[in-house]
């Protein structure tokens, strides 16, 4: 079957697969940590990179002596960031490209980040492209994370689209495994930060392939596979 009679919808990751923003958060918490006066951890991100925003406020708390609640911390973070989303973060290449594709195809394509919503909005209407998306999810809205398949879901299940038509695209190893055992198909988007080693001996890329069932080095190589 064509990859088009088989994707019903597509649930984009936003950061480091539309959104070449993963240098970006992979900074954000070391330069906070250290504001805080404080020295982070070499392998600091490989702890972040998987924590929704209460976890990462908590982590941050806990670990580094942040002051305040953890309301406090996510608002610092989010506030960090936004100036970020707000002015200057591209899109991966062909990744405009490929969301005209779908509209014109009429198949629904769906957000579902791990960041926080003000960001993505912010960001997505900067860059012209919230109007591309049927919907758009967050890990908060759910009070979840990646490491749950429970985004994915609630993103099929507002498309209508069974979870074996619900294609995933994601760069993280981690979100990916979830998607995976879940039953969505997925399609790994390359990032410069799959590159990182998160498990001893081999990078996250190296793992991410055999569960992929694409892959492409940016979401406008997706476009041809449609025709």
């Amino acid at each position: 079957m064509k990859l088009r009679e088989r994707m019903k919808c597509a649930i984009f990751d936003m950061d480091g697969t539309l959104l070449d923003s993963m240098p970006m958060w992979s900074e954000l918490g070391k330069n906070l940590i250290r504001e805080h006066g404080k020295v982070p951890a070499e392998d600091v991100w490989n702890d972040l990179k998987v924590l929704n925003s209460v976890e990462t406020a908590r982590y941050l708390i806990e670990r580094y002596d942040f002051p305040g609640t953890v309301e406090e911390v996510i608002q610092e973070i989010d506030d960090a960031a936004y100036r970020r989303y707000n002015s200057d973060l591209p899109l991966k290449k062909g990744s405009f490209e490929l969301l005209v594709c779908l509209s014109e195809l009429h198949i629904p394509a769906i957000l579902a980040s791990a960041t926080d919503k003000r960001l993505v909005r912010a960001c997505l209407k900067r860059l012209g492209i919230e109007r591309y998306f049927f919907a758009l999810n967050s890990c908060e809205d759910f009070h979840t994370s990646k490491s749950k398949p429970l985004i994915f879901q609630k993103s099929a299940e507002m498309a209508g689209v069974p979870v074996e038509n619900a294609f995933v695209f994601e760069d993280a190893l981690y979100a990916i495994r979830t998607a995976h055992a879940a039953g969505f198909p997925i399609v790994a988007v390359y990032d410069r930060a799959s590159e990182e080693i998160s498990e001893e001996p081999v990078s996250d890329w190296r793992r991410i392939l055999p569960l992929a069932d694409i892959t492409c080095a940016n979401p406008g190589q997706i476009i041809p596979l449609l025709d």
